[in-house]
């Protein structure tokens, strides 16, 4: 049955099992169909009605809209795995399939009782391949076709593979394709390390405490111990006796011990109160202050990352850093305003940088070359004073500033001038006779 055929193309219907959902643009192949016919002819099995396309879904299309009453195919005889398994193989290699689509196949060949292994055999695709695409079907599916919209990758979706919580994996797969996603992938493994961290410690305290779950009554435990997240408690050798409780909150953990009666007293209990309210206020704003510090901490992380990887050039880059620079310079505004010739007006409505603006042309990379060269130096100190090569008392001394900033004008293209030379290396015959002296 191998044999190419002519079928009416009205007996040819599409595979109800095809992973390519989205046959894409067609009028450009019907507008080519239409013109030279068909050179490829189509595979495809015997159905109930006529035969199912396993191989050719697009030309079908294509050839329906270009007008075609037949098409040339191959009938063969397939199992359904083979149908799936020839239809996956032919997608793939043709990068017909997204992702999803991919995973909703191999999931097919699965319910029709091939393992990984036999998938593997059949497709010639790896195992690996095949595991992490179907891991992809354990997520929210509406959540996965909007990412793929916004045009997710492989390498986003093996990150969420990394976040066990389903909430937060949620979150972040919303995020996928957003300028959110590395913050919130970020936030979610902090959120898994925190969790493992306080599966650590209730398994070393839980031995011998009981876990409680809101903040202690001072006047009823004694803390005995207290442990900052991520640090892990060392074991317990030997716990006095008596009863005791621990408390964890997402920043630290604090071992208890139950006062017996005897040792509350009401004094004990007013002071305990007492002590209570400071600690839940002094509580509270730790706890706002470290979540604080950790967005603080977040945001400096994203904009390291953001200037190692940013791919920006030009005029427009060198000019928003030198006015970051020369903004920066602001505090020593007449030293940075003599190197660039401009006469400071420190009293003035207008800042630095709008002060240098109006001398130079900043649109021009040659004018912000020499922004960033002169707010280098004022970074470096140069200011003809504070930076020499000779003590208060004439005697040459080797000045490490001094010395990388000529090493910064070198790189530019500044040679010394020969006396300028004999000062910086210590040869001037003023040092030698200072020595003299």
């Amino acid at each position: 049955m191998n044999e190419i055929r002519n079928i009416p193309i009205d007996q040819l219907h599409p595979h109800p099992q095809n992973p390519r959902k989205d046959l894409g643009d067609l009028s450009e192949l019907a507008a080519s169909i239409k013109a030279s016919g068909i050179y490829q002819n189509l595979t495809v099995v015997p159905g109930t009605y006529g035969y199912t396309v396993v191989i050719g879904h697009r030309r079908l299309a294509a050839a329906k809209l270009a007008g075609l009453t037949e098409l040339p195919c191959i009938v063969r005889s397939m199992t359904e795995q083979e149908q799936i398994a020839t239809m996956m193989l032919e997608n793939m290699q043709r990068s017909d399939l997204t992702p999803i689509e991919e995973a909703d196949g191999f999931q097919l060949m699965m319910d029709f009782g091939m393992d990984v292994d036999a998938i593997a055999a059949k497709t010639g695709i790896s195992q690996s391949t095949i595991r992490r695409r179907t891991k992809l079907l354990k997520f929210d599916r509406e959540k996965l076709l909007s990412a793929q919209k916004r045009g997710a990758t492989l390498s986003d979706y093996a990150k969420l593979d990394e976040i066990a919580d389903e909430k937060d994996r949620n979150e972040v797969l919303d995020a996928i394709g957003t300028k959110n996603f590395d913050w919130q992938y970020k936030k979610a493994m902090e959120n898994q390390k925190t969790a493992e961290w306080k599966k650590k410690v209730r398994a070393e305290w839980g031995k011998f405490a009981r876990e409680i779950t809101s903040y202690p009554d001072w006047a009823k435990f004694t803390r005995v111990k207290y442990v900052y997240k991520p640090n892990v408690p060392d074991p317990e050798p030997d716990p006095e006796d008596g009863e005791y409780n621990f408390y964890i909150s997402s920043y630290g953990a604090e071992l208890y011990k139950v006062k017996s009666d005897d040792e509350i007293s009401a004094e004990d209990a007013k002071q305990t109160a007492r002590k209570k309210e400071l600690a839940e206020s002094t509580k509270r704003k730790k706890e706002r202050i470290d979540e604080l510090n950790a967005i603080a901490h977040r945001a400096w992380e994203r904009r390291c990352e953001f200037v190692r990887t940013m791919t920006q050039t030009g005029p427009s880059a060198l000019r928003a850093i030198s006015e970051a620079l020369v903004n920066y310079c602001e505090y020593d505004g007449p030293f940075l305003g003599y190197i660039l010739g401009v006469e400071y007006d420190e009293d003035g409505e207008t800042s630095l940088w709008e002060q240098v603006s109006a001398e130079y042309d900043t649109t021009a990379e040659t004018s912000l070359y020499s922004i960033l060269a002169a707010t280098t130096l004022a970074i470096l100190c140069d200011d003809g004073t504070r930076n020499a090569h000779y003590e208060f008392n004439g005697e040459y001394y080797e000045n490490e500033t001094i010395d990388n900033i000529y090493g910064f004008l070198a790189k530019l293209g500044y040679a010394p001038a020969d006396e300028e030379m004999r000062y910086i290396n210590g040869t001037h015959e003023l040092f030698n006779q200072g020595q003299e002296d």
